[in-house]
């Protein structure tokens, strides 16, 4: 079957909005490869703009196949840097980092950012990113109610807003430090929450109204990177993933990141029996 002109159109400017989108990703991606000494991962990223850009879609799948294919050496390169990195750190100072090596970190928390965005995980991203923010306040306020779409953060309300219709507990919730683990049966689902809220704490106040209750709801997290954490993400046969943290925190300290506070505020109401609307 032969595409008709107004469908060969759409297919036209659908690729070259692909194109637009994704030219500045391969170049970013392509100099932090290169930063990080991954350097198959970096012509692989010009060679897939390249031929991108000319429309060769078949080469771009065979691109595509071979960073998949070369992933767990691109692994261990970046497990092999960050090794390197916070043996520089640790053993001397955040000083004695070159400015290649600053830039190469600098980057690379974009690169996470963007993979924020990728995973469908917009706020960690955006936390990610304002990191960097030249100029930032000490601390921002949203009214933005994403929490309530973990299921852990929705029974930690659900289980005040029961207690006090019961009388069991007072109007106010104390702060409850956000901790998710593996046990959790829903941990895998709320990945998108987690990621962003994870060592913040949870506030409530219930009001009475004439049918139930409104619960008033602040999440306050400090986003900042930490110099003793460590991300183990992969480290099984041969290939080894992680994400030292310390690196990052290095950055912070030579005032590349700029740490800070955010709150997330929201209200949610319930009938009478504190069961929450849907």
């Amino acid at each position: 079957m032969i595409a008709s002109g107004p469908t060969k159109a759409v297919m036209a400017k659908a690729v070259s909005t692909l194109i637009i989108v994704a030219m500045p990703l391969v170049i970013l991606v392509s100099i932090v490869s290169f930063l990080w000494g991954v350097w198959w991962l970096g012509l692989l990223a010009a060679l897939g703009g390249a031929v991108l850009y000319k429309h060769h879609i078949p080469l771009v799948l065979i691109v595509i196949a071979s960073t998949v294919g070369t992933m767990p050496f691109t692994f261990n390169q970046i497990s092999n840097r960050m090794d390197h990195l916070g043996s520089v750190i640790r053993e001397q100072s955040p000083e004695a980092l070159t400015n290649p090596e600053r830039l190469s970190i600098y980057l690379g928390n974009v690169v996470m950012g963007v993979a924020g965005f990728a995973m469908a995980a917009p706020e960690v991203a955006l936390e990610t990113l304002f990191l960097m923010h030249p100029n930032p306040a000490k601390s921002y306020s949203f009214d933005y109610g994403f929490a309530m779409k973990s299921a852990y953060i929705r029974k930690l309300v659900q289980d005040f807003a029961t207690n006090v219709a019961s009388g069991k507990s007072g109007k106010r919730l104390a702060r409850v430090p956000l901790r998710w683990t593996p046990r959790m049966p829903y941990v895998l689902y709320d990945y998108r929450v987690s990621l962003a809220l994870a060592g913040g704490g949870l506030r409530a106040v219930a009001h009475k109204t004439d049918d139930g209750f409104r619960i008033d709801n602040i999440i306050t997290i400090d986003i900042r990177y930490s110099e003793g954490y460590r991300l183990d993400i992969f480290n099984a046969y041969g290939v080894r993933f992680y994400i030292d943290e310390a690196i990052f925190s290095a950055m912070q300290d030579l005032g590349w990141f700029n740490p800070y506070v955010v709150r997330y505020h929201w209200s949610v109401r319930t009938d009478k029996h504190g069961n929450l609307n849907t």
